[in-house]
């Protein structure tokens, strides 16, 4: 268990309530120490800038909509350096209280994740003292980071060979916000010979960049954000990663509904008694909403992995109201 890093090994658990059709394993990135995946690429990230430091003061920044702040700001308690995240308006305000709970400083900047980032790195970074080394913390655009994620992979080789030394997935379905999973999961998979195991990208309509640049065929860079899943609120996604989905990798890109992402955001809390935000609820609509069969060929033995990407932005009162929202 790497604790010292920031991420540990995750289970990856069978689902009865979501195998009808397949077998669907769920990979619960959501039990990592800061909730979500992102422990896994900051953590990486972070441990490579320290390590190769060379001045005392260093501290750590992060633009992030929640999830990558609260993993640098773990990742910041955790080697005793400082920690300013800046966050966009968009951002609630639990998120926000959490994050500070976890000794980060906060600043709310922006209408979207972009102009946060933009403050961060062209204002904010470049005025520091000259005696602050400064590490960076990109939430999703930096080969590290996917590094970092790509262990998931190699993890879930490892917890597939009960089932048989080659079995692989005949899927694996995540969420996307700017990529980064999405690119980790492409370099884990390249690394351990799957390279042939499509990916299902999963967005909110009002958060669609990836879909839209896939169906482009090049980056498209969204206007503005509308969706009820915040920490999928990035307006690009990077060339490099639009270059993997459109040409390099088999990626089935798609887009739900918020009233679906939360839907399954709540029956997954009664399914299996974890709460998840809206942005890691949009990979499990395929899922609960009978959506598989038209996207692969699907067969009764088909093993399909979720990864439950996590996060701390929902709490009970939300899973609540969306119960009933949809009832309404």
């Amino acid at each position: 268990m790497e604790l010292l890093t920031g991420y540990h090994e995750t289970p990856l658990l069978p689902s009865v309530y979501l195998s009808r059709n397949c077998k669907v394993f769920l990979k619960l990135e959501n039990t990592q120490p800061s909730g979500s995946f992102k422990s896994r690429g900051i953590s990486n990230l972070v441990q490579s800038k320290i390590k190769n430091t060379t001045k005392p003061n260093v501290q750590l920044f992060s633009s992030s909509g929640g999830n990558a702040g609260m993993a640098t700001a773990y990742a910041a308690q955790l080697h005793k350096v400082p920690c300013t995240v800046v966050v966009p308006k968009l951002t609630k305000q639990p998120t926000i209280d959490r994050l500070q709970k976890i000794g980060a400083k906060t600043i709310v900047h922006g209408d979207h994740w972009a102009a946060a980032n933009s403050y961060l790195v062209d204002e904010l970074i470049p005025s520091l003292p000259d005696d602050i080394e400064p590490v960076y913390c990109h939430p999703f655009d930096d080969e590290e980071i996917w590094n970092g994620h790509a262990t998931m992979i190699d993890e879930i080789k490892q917890q597939l060979q009960p089932l048989g030394k080659d079995i692989r997935p005949d899927a694996i379905i995540l969420s996307v916000g700017g990529g980064g999973l999405y690119a980790g999961v492409v370099r884990g998979l390249e690394r351990n010979g799957w390279e042939e195991v499509p990916i299902i990208t999963v967005e909110t309509e009002g958060a669609a960049t990836l879909y839209k640049s896939v169906g482009a065929g090049k980056q498209v860079i969204l206007d503005s954000i509308d969706t009820v899943a915040t920490t999928l609120g990035s307006t690009f996604i990077p060339k490099q990663v639009v270059k993997m989905a459109v040409q390099e990798h088999k990626t089935i890109s798609i887009t739900v509904t918020d009233k679906e992402a939360c839907s399954a955001c709540e029956k997954f809390a009664q399914d299996h008694k974890f709460i998840v935000e809206p942005a890691c609820g949009a990979s499990l609509v395929p899922i609960y909403e009978n959506k598989l069969a038209s996207l692969i060929d699907l067969r009764p033995d088909s093993v399909i992995v979720v990864i439950v990407c996590g996060g701390t932005a929902t709490s009970v009162d939300d899973i609540v109201s969306y119960r009933e929202e949809s009832q309404g």
